[in-house]
């Protein structure tokens, strides 16, 4: 049994997986990301702290926002995390509860959760997206995890679409909730039933958010040299703006690539994060 965490920017996730990818047991708690540093490591620890008493003795992996330098493991600057420029979140959580901890960039666990028993289980090379509150990729290459020699490989939220406006900014759950407008109450699971239900405005607004990714996705899959996409988290249910990015590849994208490629959903959906966190304890 693997334990994992999964820091978002809305929720942490925690929970129990099996090696195959089966989630045994989750939960979640919010993240307050604005009550700042001090508060979210303290909340991790506390939930770490839990798992370990639950699971005596085992390794716990985290994924978290931001880049993760790949020697110290220091979490570098999450854009939805404020007050993290450099924090050392592995030794302070092994420090604390008295596991080993591994932590890692939750897109790039993501991409491993869907490597080694989802939607990528069959191919050697391609591109994991993470579509939430903010933006994430993960590359996978020759069967293994691509981090680059600083781990900020396949950061393609910070894609530039035009100058000064990142992917990021545009098509993460802030920036369509406040293209869409209204209600604050209202999320995107449910524009997308709106759309669905043949609402114009939410059919405008996903998808222009289905054209953007695949604009986006061309440049990250031209610079890569690779042909298969698969796209997770929560914004990732919504077929619109699954279909639109396919659309928007096959426009744009230079032929070798619109004329080959591929984009599918992860199999682990909402869940690749933390499936993918546990995964880092059976490295």
């Amino acid at each position: 049994m693997l334990s994992g965490i999964d820091i978002g920017g809305t929720f942490i996730k925690y929970g129990f997986v099996e090696a195959d990818g089966t989630i045994i047991e989750h939960g979640h708690s919010p993240t307050i990301a604005h009550e700042g540093r001090e508060a979210v490591v303290a909340r991790v620890i506390t939930i770490a702290r839990n798992l370990a008493s639950r699971n005596p003795g085992r390794p716990i992996g985290i994924g978290v926002p931001g880049v993760v330098d790949p020697r110290t493991k220091t979490v570098q600057s999450p854009p939805n995390l404020p007050g993290w420029e450099r924090v050392p979140l592995q030794d302070l959580v092994a420090d604390a509860v008295g596991v080993p901890i591994v932590v890692e960039n939750d897109a790039n666990a993501g991409a491993i959760a869907e490597l080694r028993s989802g939607a990528g289980r069959h191919l050697s090379d391609f591109l994991y997206v993470t579509l939430g509150t903010g933006i994430g990729g993960g590359v996978v290459i020759g069967g293994k995890l691509y981090t680059g020699p600083h781990g900020d490989a396949g950061e393609v939220g910070h894609v530039h679409i035009e100058p000064g406006i990142v992917l990021e900014k545009v098509i993460g759950r802030v920036g369509i909730l406040k293209r869409y407008g209204g209600d604050e109450s209202v999320d995107v699971d449910e524009i997308d039933q709106r759309a669905v239900n043949g609402e114009q405005h939410a059919i405008d607004v996903l998808t222009e958010t289905g054209t953007l990714l695949g604009i986006g996705l061309c440049s990250a899959l031209a610079v890569l040299g690779l042909r298969s996409v698969i796209v997770g988290g929560g914004i990732s249910r919504s077929q619109l703006i699954l279909d639109t990015a396919r659309e928007s590849i096959r426009r744009h994208a230079i032929p070798t690539i619109a004329r080959s490629f591929s984009l599918e959903p992860a199999h682990f959906q909402n869940d690749a994060g933390l499936v993918g966190a546990a995964m880092l304890c059976s490295e």
